[in-house]
């Protein structure tokens, strides 16, 4: 099959709602490195519990050191830079591959800004294991809303543009 079949950059392509679909999946499944079925099996269990909180906090710590840069303005204004030529040359000039990537990395921006302050917030309030497994589980509920608001953003768009280039 050549590579000319995958049209990859198109809203009405499959392999784009297969791509955002895994995406979200694996976004909504791991938070920070621990898949939500560990916390799940653990719930009851106390000394599971423990151990994925002990796990969980060095891994916060881990996240919240390596990205510690965008504190720094300097970086934070490149990339705010870097972000908006990206969409005004999506949208201004109509490429239809940058606005699908501008929509589906959008949100997964602003889901890392929230899970850092989620890495911050474990590391600073010392959570018990059950207070620690609610805050998970409240963080994988806004993440499934984030994909869902990100999905229907997209899928508007879609109709939009649908819409715009239909000739009557």
């Amino acid at each position: 099959m050549p590579i000319e079949y995958l049209f990859l950059t198109s809203f009405s392509s499959v392999w784009l709602w297969v791509f955002w679909a895994a995406i979200w999946i694996f976004l909504s499944n791991n938070i920070l490195g621990i898949p939500y079925g560990a916390w799940l099996k653990a719930k009851d269990n106390e000394n599971k519990l423990s151990e994925l909180r002990h796990i969980t906090l060095f891994h916060a710590s881990q996240f919240s050191k390596k990205y510690k840069i965008t504190s720094h303005w300097f970086s934070v204004l490149v990339f705010a830079f870097i972000f908006t030529f990206w969409s005004l040359t999506g949208f201004l000039y109509g490429n239809e591959f940058l606005q699908l990537s501008f929509f589906v990395f959008l949100p997964i921006l602003a889901l890392f800004q929230i899970r850092l302050n989620l890495a911050n917030k474990f590391l600073i309030q010392q959570l018990n294991p059950s207070d620690l497994f609610s805050q998970i589980r409240l963080h994988r509920r806004n993440t499934r809303l984030l994909g869902f608001l990100s999905l229907v953003i997209i899928f508007c768009w879609l109709m939009f543009t649908i819409i715009k280039q239909q000739t009557i």
